[in-house]
């Protein structure tokens, strides 16, 4: 590969990279707008700053403990055949 494709392809990854993340801050906001809809219906209106603070608890140490599932899985080369031979491939070139 020349450096030009190499600036072209880190380009794309950067663009791609940045038009997934917009989605996924989208997601994120839907799901607090649906989660927050939910507390405010079964919850006392009195309660909601700690509820707010349980919520945010809970929902970081699922976070916490996915991106670290999903590392090990990574760390461990847990793919399908066609995803490491492809891996394999992008690593010799």
């Amino acid at each position: 590969m020349s450096i030009k494709e190499l600036k072209t392809l880190n380009i794309k990854t950067i663009i791609i990279t940045t038009i997934l993340s917009a989605f996924s801050f989208l997601v994120a906001l839907t799901w607090r707008d649906a989660i927050q809809k939910t507390l405010n219906t079964f919850l006392p209106e009195g309660e909601g700053l700690f509820y707010d603070y349980l919520i945010a608890i809970i929902i970081t140490i699922i976070a916490v403990t996915v991106t670290y599932t999903l590392l090990q899985i990574e760390k461990r080369n847990i793919l399908p055949s066609k995803i490491k031979n492809k891996k394999n491939q992008a690593n010799k070139t």
